[in-house]
């Protein structure tokens, strides 16, 4: 069977032979990396001290408050004893105005302008913003980027690098010559955490990962962003992290409305695709061993990026859902597929190989941690978190969901061989080349549990 990498550069830049072998192995390491701002199985987000960031990574990265307060700007206070009666008229008119728009649009998020901040962190419930307010099913009026150029949209449940993600991909497509897209707030949202991550193999640098609040039930997530506009920028004045979950919680909050600019971004470096990912905590999936996934010591107000993930494309308006919809498909499909559903988070299916593993031994390369083993459009099959790269590709593959007792899959330089022990409990062989004739001989192997 042929090898595929996963990746937009082979599919859709059209690369072959060598360079195709030498692109897929940076492009697959670059996903595996990703894992670095991707969602964690417990709720990633460090609650860290936003008054003086102590670690040795951030040691510089005390949040100046002058810098986060950005929505507060000079009280307009008359420094002159004569007011100027024309211009007041005009100032109350203005304001009805606002007044008038902002209840439309309470009205159509379900909240009351009036209403006092009920939930949330601390820091949200203490300001006077919407997102304070319950509203489990916000409406998102606005674009979140430029559709138009996009590739394709990978949808949730991936598994490159081992961890089953929380977010969608959304793909760049540098196959006509875009190399770069605006972002924006598809809705009125704070930013609420940020953080910046440091490539592996050049520490000086990194992009931003970015968290944002639209009401107390509901988030949403962006990743891989290259160049945030300067109210975000100023919050990180220290080195890039080299910890995902050292992510800066804002003591103020920044305001964002709906259609504002958040950053450019050209993606990740090798598969030019950058995260988007929404999370409602009214929202809850249930994995085969829920316990994976629950912080010891949850706060009410957290979000978890596994458990509480939603498509994100089903909060936009009817107009805008259609064409974000429309772009559902696989990285390795090469584009949209006709019928590509969002998917889910929770791609464990009990009995069986699909969904996630962990191993509670100590583990060696070629081994990891975590093993995701995933079914993927159109007739693959992933398994992430195995491997040299960490991500293994089959082709016209059957579906884990089918493997209940014992299966092997290969391509053209690596097998894999799976035996479910119990339905709880999956043993893994790796090795080179084809599958051996007789089963289960591969030798060494990692026993993996739910």
């Amino acid at each position: 069977m042929r090898m595929f990498g996963w990746l937009a550069t082979l599919v859709l830049a059209g690369c072959s032979g060598d360079t195709v072998t030498a692109t897929a192995t940076r492009a697959v390491e670059d996903v595996a990396t990703e894992t670095a701002v991707a969602e964690t199985a417990v709720a990633e987000t460090a609650v860290l001290d936003t008054a003086v960031l102590d670690t040795a990574v951030l040691d510089t990265a005390v949040l100046d408050t002058a810098v986060l307060d950005t929505a507060v700007a000079d009280t307009a206070v008359a420094d002159t004893v004569e007011v100027d009666i024309e211009a007041s008229v005009e100032a109350v008119g203005d304001t009805a105005a606002d007044d008038g728009e902002s209840d439309l649009r309470d009205a159509a998020e379900g909240g009351d302008s009036g209403a006092p901040a009920a939930c949330g962190p601390p820091s949200l419930r203490a300001s006077s913003s919407r997102a304070s307010r319950s509203n489990a099913h916000p409406v998102f009026t606005h674009d979140v980027t430029e559709v138009a150029k996009l590739a394709l949209i990978h949808p949730l449940g991936a598994a490159w690098g081992g961890e089953i993600r929380g977010h969608t991909y959304l793909q760049i497509d540098q196959a006509s010559g875009v190399q770069s897209v605006d972002v924006y707030a598809p809705v009125d949202a704070v930013l609420e955490a940020v953080i910046l991550y440091a490539y592996h193999d050049d520490p000086a640098r990194g992009d931003w990962g970015l968290r944002f609040r639209t009401s107390c039930e509901v988030a949403f997530r962006l990743g891989h962003l290259t160049d945030p506009v300067a109210t975000i920028r100023e919050l990180w004045t220290g080195p890039p992290a080299t910890d995902s979950r050292l992510w800066v919680e804002l003591a103020a909050p920044i305001p964002f409305a709906a259609g504002d600019l958040i950053a450019k971004t050209s993606g990740t470096r090798e598969a030019h695709n950058f995260d988007f990912g929404v999370y409602n905590t009214t929202v809850v999936h249930q994995f085969a061993n829920q316990a994976r996934y629950l912080p010891p010591e949850p706060r009410p107000w957290d979000i978890n990026y596994m458990v509480n993930s939603d498509c994100p494309y089903d909060y936009f308006a009817e107009a805008l859902r259609t064409a974000y919809m429309a772009r559902l498909g696989g990285i390795l499909a090469g584009g949209p597929v006709v019928g590509a559903t969002c998917r889910s988070a929770m791609r464990d299916v009990v009995g069986t190989a699909a969904g996630a593993w962990w191993s509670d031994a100590p583990v060696t390369a070629p081994y990891r941690e975590r093993i995701g083993i995933v079914s993927e459009y159109t007739g693959f099959v992933v398994i992430g978190g195995l491997g040299p790269t960490g991500t293994l590709v089959f082709a016209d593959a059957a579906p884990p969901e089918s493997v209940t007792s014992t299966h092997c899959y290969a391509n053209d330089h690596e097998h894999v061989e799976l035996s479910l022990v119990a339905a709880d409990t999956l043993f893994i062989a790796y090795g080179a080349g084809a599958c051996p004739g007789t089963p289960l001989s591969t030798p060494g192997g990692q026993t993996y549990v739910r």
